[in-house]
């Protein structure tokens, strides 16, 4: 028998020491489930939580898919959801003998129906980025543990094979939503904070955001001759960069910026702006107080040519507290760390109270998805295609006129 971790359990995994990033294709015999299990004895005598999964228990139940009613336990250690649509090749990755984890592009979908849009397009940046949130790590006390961030990790998935596996899975339930949130992943985020900066900066207006056009992030700049004279390397990588109007957005955190590395940071900034590129910096305190980074964005915003409505407006300044409060202060805090993402501290769903303004509302695309070529999720030129594309890449929100999921979390793939 095969347990098929799913949802948040799989996103510990994930998070966790003991990560898997080899991308797999599972034949027909594991994608069809026939095999799967939810016992909590046969899952006990696994031992699946060497893996990163907290071992099952009704505070912290274990979160699998099945095939089949019959297939499904009544232990509360062990949550079962029903699985009824076919599967892409690459929803699993298998982790352990009889042991098989959804694939993150399976879990970015698995939790568009339990996370809110700019919660899910975090997750989608967390996958894409080179980063891990959420690390349990142990301390001198053995029953002592912590949770940290850790980084340079390898990326867990691309853009492109999120929407290579969405384009398969298109009548699964969560995946209008899936879509809507990708068209706002971007890859190589190096840090939580890279990535809620780019969300205040870039998110419509309805969601919180300033609705700034999309940069780059971390893209590598081979600097010109003029520009190695101010540094001792041959490239620098700016932490947002728009690239038609050669602006840097450079984020300068108190947790790692200590004497050498402002000193690399000011070489830096002195060989991009040699070579005709404006260096905007923007401090911890800057990030954290309301007004001056209003005052950033006004700068920014006077760049791209944009006149943004008064910031007290009304509807749009309780957004943007909604958002800044996700992004800036829940995530930031091990407390709420569940909040972020949806659940309540007893890790049940949240209810409507404190979610998302105009969550409801879809986004128009640029392009209409169903006419993306699918990728190859064996393609490894992420980074060649990420550098030569285009920088259009911002879309206008406007209401919407489309259909929404059920958000039917018991029974998956349905057609009822």
């Amino acid at each position: 028998m095969n347990v098929y971790v799913q949802g948040f359990s799989a996103l510990a995994h994930y998070r966790s020491s003991s990560a898997t990033t080899r991308i797999e294709r599972c034949p027909a015999s594991v994608r069809n489930l026939a095999d799967a299990t939810s016992s909590q004895r046969i899952i006990a005598d696994m031992k699946i939580w060497r893996l990163g999964i907290e071992k099952p228990c009704a505070d912290h139940p274990l979160e699998v898919l099945v095939r089949t009613r019959e297939q499904r336990s009544r232990s509360k250690a062990v949550v079962a959801r029903i699985w009824k649509s076919p599967l892409a090749p690459t929803a699993f990755r298998q982790v352990a003998s009889n042991i098989y984890v959804s694939s993150p592009e399976f879990v970015f979908l698995q939790l568009a129906t339990k996370l809110d849009l700019p919660e899910l397009v975090a997750l989608g940046m967390e996958f894409c980025g080179t980063y891990r949130r959420d690390v349990e790590v142990g301390g001198l006390d053995p029953d002592a543990t912590g949770h940290i961030t850790i980084y340079h990790q390898p990326p867990l998935s691309t853009p492109k094979r999120l929407r290579g596996f969405l384009n398969v899975m298109k009548s699964a339930p969560g995946s209008a939503r899936a879509i809507k949130a990708l068209d706002y992943v971007l890859p190589n985020s190096a840090s939580p904070m890279e990535t809620s900066l780019y969300l205040l900066l870039c998110l419509p207006r309805r969601l919180g955001g300033y609705a700034l056009p999309k940069p780059m992030l971390n893209p590598p700049i081979v600097l010109s001759k003029a520009g190695r004279r101010h540094t001792l390397r041959n490239s620098a990588k700016p932490d947002l960069y728009w690239k038609d109007i050669k602006l840097d957005l450079e984020f300068n955190s108190t947790e790692f910026h200590d004497e050498n590395s402002r000193a690399s940071d000011s070489m830096r900034r002195k060989a991009l702006e040699r070579m005709g590129v404006e260096v905007i910096e923007l401090t911890s305190t800057e990030l954290f107080d309301t007004r001056l980074f209003h005052a950033t964005v006004l700068r920014l915003a006077l760049r791209f040519n944009k006149q943004l409505r008064p910031e007290n407006e009304g509807a749009f300044a309780e957004r943007r507290a909604l958002l800044r409060r996700r992004l800036l202060i829940e995530s930031t805090t091990k407390d709420t760390e569940k909040l972020q993402f949806g659940m309540t501290e007893d890790g049940t769903t949240s209810s409507s109270e404190g979610r998302w303004l105009g969550e409801s509302d879809s986004l128009e695309w640029t392009e209409d998805p169903s006419t993306w070529a699918q990728e190859s999720v064996d393609d490894e030129s992420w980074v060649n295609d990420y550098m030569d594309s285009d920088d259009s890449w911002f879309a206008d929100v406007f209401d919407s006129t489309g259909e929404e999921d059920d958000g039917d979390l018991r029974v998956f793939g349905s057609e009822s």
